[in-house]
């Protein structure tokens, strides 16, 4: 099996209550994390990882309608979201909707350089 190399850029919708730390305590409780991607073997390859530092993915999805309904039912602590995610809705758009009526951080994730697609959600 070839090994890939993933070129992922990140943007962030931002959640003013939000701190990065690089310490994780051990009785915090298990982010709950929500990964909306249309690849099935990146999120084969996104669940390993993130279980194996302890993650919990409490659902996924391929389909951006499907995110959006998904998330509304599980309420996740943070949904990884491609950002050129499939179906009839716009994920950012979707995105930002899950941001400001569930107050969800939200991280988009794209193996593609498209830069134009990462400007829309940063603003």
């Amino acid at each position: 099996m070839r090994e890939r190399q993933w070129k992922i850029k990140l943007a962030v919708c931002q959640h003013p209550g939000i701190r990065v730390s690089g310490a994780y305590s051990s009785t915090m409780p298990k982010a709950r994390i929500f990964i909306a991607e249309d690849d099935e073997a990146v999120t084969r390859e996104i669940t390993t990882d993130l279980e194996r530092l302890g993650y919990l993915i409490v659902g996924r999805a391929d389909r951006s309608e499907a995110t959006l309904q998904l998330v509304k039912e599980l309420l996740p602590d943070l949904v990884l979201m491609e950002i050129d995610l499939q179906g009839q809705l716009n994920s950012v758009e979707v995105g930002k909707q899950i941001h400001t009526d569930f107050d969800i951080p939200v991280i988009f994730i794209s193996a593609h350089a498209n830069t134009m697609i990462a400007k829309s959600a940063t603003h």
